[in-house]
C-alpha cells in the first residue's frame, strides 16, 4: 500500500470527526 493513500484516508477521517464537533 501506498503511504499517500494510508495519508488520505487519515486526513479523510480527521475532516469527518472535526466536521462532527463542529456540526
Amino acid at each position: 500500500m501506498c503511504d499517500r493513500i494510508v495519508l488520505a484516508i487519515a486526513l479523510l477521517e480527521l475532516i469527518q470527526r472535526v466536521e462532527v464537533r463542529y456540526l
